[in-house]
């Protein structure tokens, strides 16, 4: 009986060495223009909010870094989404979650 208990107490005790890390990232967001008024800045702002190998996100845990910064690192990432970070200012950011 003493050695199932310890070995109960010691999976316990070990599962979060196993358990993994995951992080939100978020890009930097940016205000969008409104395409009818000014559609060169909106075309301009929309190649500056492209998604790319060049895009920073911020991480909780794993600090600034690009896609492929944190791929070289060993995180694995979720598919990027693109989100209006406030109601009332109309600013676009890429999220993306990271895990190991």
């Amino acid at each position: 009986m003493k050695p199932l208990i310890l070995g109960l107490a010691l999976l316990v005790g070990a599962s979060p060495a196993w358990a993994g890390d995951a992080d939100v990232c978020y890009s930097r967001p940016v205000v969008q223009q409104n395409p009818f008024t000014k559609p060169v800045a909106s075309r301009i702002l929309e190649s500056k909010n492209r998604l790319g190998d060049h895009t920073v996100f911020v991480c909780g845990h794993a600090g600034a870094h690009t896609l492929p910064e944190l791929a070289a690192s060993g995180w694995h990432i979720d598919t990027p989404t693109q989100q209006q970070d406030s109601p009332t200012i109309p600013a676009i950011e890429w999220m993306v979650v990271i895990q190991k």
